[in-house]
């Protein structure tokens, strides 16, 4: 007769032992999941962030130097405004920022090499149809206070893709109380305009920018209709263009205060 301790695992004790193991094993592979996607979710995030940071950081550095003038007093003409930079009030349009000042290295990075000790400077920010936020310099390498011939650079430079929405306020200093008679020497964003809504007697002491920025790819965290957004003054529809595809976003604004404008006219 075998003895007890000789007898091997019954037929119910495998089948437990199976289940427990199966269990321990969906487990450990479910979390592993889930720890992957909350990484790539960080990640992704990490990078919308850098991207906007990045973009808001340095169209806030240059833009600073807007008005820049010469040591002689020569004026640079400082932010530049027209209607035709004004986008629109579509979901898909986007402004265009131009600003001026005398200085030695446009935003491309090209350096002015002319016999002078600066040269007049144009920035221009915008958005092209591949959703990359573009800035062109230009250089007044022949010292004419213009821009032409071979001065024009039309090609530009990419400062950061997946870029959905780029809208721009200026910021135009108050109006005078009724029956005042003088500037009050105090630089003051009443009110917030878009381009097409600035006049010639304006006086822009501010601009404020929105940045709306995606992940470089498609989100598998969430599949829900994307979430809508205000750019600025720029009312976008979760589930329609740009928001048409699910992905991690994040809204930049930043609002910037000149320094160089003609305070004997604020």
């Amino acid at each position: 007769m075998m003895r007890s301790k000789q007898r091997g695992f019954s037929l119910v004790e495998l089948m437990v032992a199976l289940l427990l193991g199966t269990l321990i094993t969906a487990a450990a592979v479910q979390m592993f999941i889930t720890n992957q996607r909350s990484f790539r979710l960080q990640q992704t995030m990490s990078e919308v962030q850098e991207t906007g940071r990045f973009a808001a950081e340095l169209i806030s550095k240059e833009l600073r130097m807007a008005g820049l003038t010469r040591a002689d007093g020569t004026e640079s003409g400082g932010v530049i405004v027209a209607s035709s930079y004004e986008g629109g009030t579509g979901a898909t349009d986007n402004d265009e920022l131009r600003f001026r000042f005398f200085g030695t290295m446009d935003c491309e990075g090209d350096q002015y090499t002319g016999a002078n000790d600066d040269a007049l400077i144009e920035n221009r920010y915008s958005v092209n149809a591949d959703g990359d936020l573009v800035c062109v310099g230009l250089i007044d390498a022949n010292d004419d206070m213009a821009f032409s011939g071979g001065e024009v650079d039309t090609d530009g430079v990419t400062l950061v893709s997946n870029v959905d929405s780029f809208q721009v306020q200026y910021g135009v200093d108050r109006a005078m109380t009724a029956g005042a008679t003088a500037d009050d020497g105090v630089p003051y964003a009443g009110n917030y305009r878009r381009a097409d809504q600035v006049t010639a007697g304006d006086l822009v002491v501010s601009v404020r920018i929105g940045l709306l920025v995606r992940a470089s790819r498609d989100s598998d965290v969430q599949s829900e209709t994307p979430r809508g957004f205000t750019v600025l003054d720029n009312e976008l529809s979760g589930g329609t263009a740009p928001l048409d595809v699910q992905a991690v976003r994040r809204l930049f604004i930043r609002t910037i205060k000149l320094r160089n404008y003609r305070w004997d006219s604020v």
